[in-house]
């Protein structure tokens, strides 16, 4: 009754998805001067069962994008997902709380993730191409460069790690970049020492290359000569498992354990 009002006299259609309060349907109309719906009642019987299904199908589609969603999240550290066009395509809320403050890393207008500070930017970005490069250049991640220190406008330093993720369905290179930050560390490197049974001075080695700090850095500080540091980092890389410095930081990374 209520289309008649509007001059039309009835109508034919069908539901295609209804749920959470919300109902989607597609019909009809026709004036009270036309006879039957028979010019197009044929197509409507061949067409609804196609939208149906691609109405259930996204419906799939949305309960797996958040399963996704669900799974990042817990993550206990800011991951954001770089699609081929180097836009950022999803993040978890943690990423998302770090993008608002604007400490270390930021997106443009494009979409795109970018550094705080233009010089270690360029960096980022030399990463994330080799990153995205990696199906049809894969000697680019042969030699991994570790863990990249973004600082932030105090000095701090976070260190951005980048992942490359291969043979999606749709035949393209995504990259999983995590953040890890210099509040989320504490205590962190002391639980590996103990797990790795750690000396004193590879435990600060451990914790200078948390922080992104270079192995001359740490020599300085420590006030002990380059080969005595590069020794230190050789009982370290054993000790771990690991061989080279840029394997060492990302082991060092992914086996921290976060407290809250």
């Amino acid at each position: 009754e209520w289309i008649r009002p509007q001059g039309f006299h009835a109508t034919i259609g069908a539901l295609l998805a209804f749920g959470e309060g919300k109902w989607t349907w597609l019909g009809f109309t026709r004036r009270a001067e036309r006879d039957g719906f028979d010019d197009v009642k044929g197509f409507l019987d061949q067409l609804f069962p196609h939208l149906q299904r691609a109405f259930a199908f996204q419906n799939e589609l949305d309960v797996r994008s958040e399963q996704h969603r669900n799974l990042i999240n817990r993550i206990p550290k800011p991951v954001l997902l770089i699609g081929p066009d180097r836009r950022v395509i999803e993040m978890n809320d943690r990423a998302v709380d770090h993008l608002d403050s604007g400490r270390f890393i930021q997106l443009d207008r494009f979409g795109r993730l970018r550094a705080i500070h233009p010089c270690v930017d360029k960096s980022l970005q030399t990463a994330i191409s080799s990153a995205l490069d990696v199906m049809s250049q894969p000697e680019a991640f042969q030699r991994p460069s570790g863990g990249l220190s973004l600082p932030d406008r105090k000095g701090d330093a976070a260190i951005v790690h980048l992942t490359p993720l291969r043979g999606n369905a749709s035949g393209v290179t995504q990259v999983l970049v995590t953040l890890s930050c210099p509040e989320e560390k504490i205590g962190s490197v002391d639980a590996l020492s103990a797990a790795y049974s750690l000396s004193d001075k590879e435990t600060s080695l451990a914790r200078a290359l948390v922080y992104g700090d270079s192995l001359k850095a740490f020599a300085e500080r420590e006030n002990i000569a380059i080969g005595t540091a590069r020794w230190h980092l050789k009982n370290l890389e054993q000790k771990c498992g690991v061989h080279r410095i840029e394997k060492l930081v990302a082991h060092l990374h992914l086996n921290l354990p976060t407290f809250r």
